[in-house]
């Protein structure tokens, strides 16, 4: 029994040269077939940044809270959830920073995931504003972080709660701080 082979001498890129070539220089071709030079650059300054595309920015002012794959998103979705009444509001890369700084500072001091300080945040500001107590975001964060800053003992999430049961209690933000910051760890 003989065996056939496919490619003539045996050589199955020899076979191919030809029109591997003629390919590779169609595609090189329509690539560089550009009218204007002009157009390329018109795309490039129509492109948006990815923190402020349409669609990413309708998606994350709809998320109720930050899931695993939106880790990076924290300080942007935070900025939109400041500003959630606004459907115009864009959030600019100063207002991202300022929230990232926050972020990054609390996550440190408390050992805990981005993600996780931003839905916690948010969820602290929404469980005050049912008992009709209004903060800001980014008051929450500055006052988590001095109670951070403090060695309080506890977590992230466990200074939120706190912090909720203590303003349901009528104690005004700095009360409540105090409050907190008092308990600090043994040295």
């Amino acid at each position: 029994m003989t065996q056939s082979k496919p490619f003539r001498g045996g050589n199955p890129l020899r076979a191919l040269r030809g029109p591997l070539f003629a390919m590779v220089l169609a595609i090189v071709s329509v690539g560089c077939d550009s009218q204007d030079s002009s157009s390329s650059q018109n795309i490039l300054t129509n492109v948006e940044s990815p923190l402020t595309t349409p669609d990413r920015l309708t998606k994350l002012r709809k998320a109720k809270f930050l899931n695993l794959t939106e880790r990076d998103a924290a300080a942007e979705w935070l900025a939109l959830q400041e500003h959630r009444d606004d459907v115009s509001y864009r959030p600019t890369p100063d207002d991202v920073a300022t929230y990232e700084r926050r972020i990054a500072l609390l996550a440190k001091l408390t050992d805990e995931d981005r993600r996780m300080v931003a839905n916690r945040t948010v969820q602290t500001r929404d469980l005050l504003a049912e008992q009709n107590i209004h903060e800001s975001l980014l008051t929450l964060l500055d006052g988590m972080t001095d109670v951070a800053k403090a060695s309080v003992v506890g977590n992230y999430s466990a200074y939120c709660q706190w912090y909720v049961n203590l303003r349901q209690s009528r104690l005004d933000h700095q009360q409540a701080l105090q409050q907190m910051t008092s308990l600090k760890r043994a040295p």
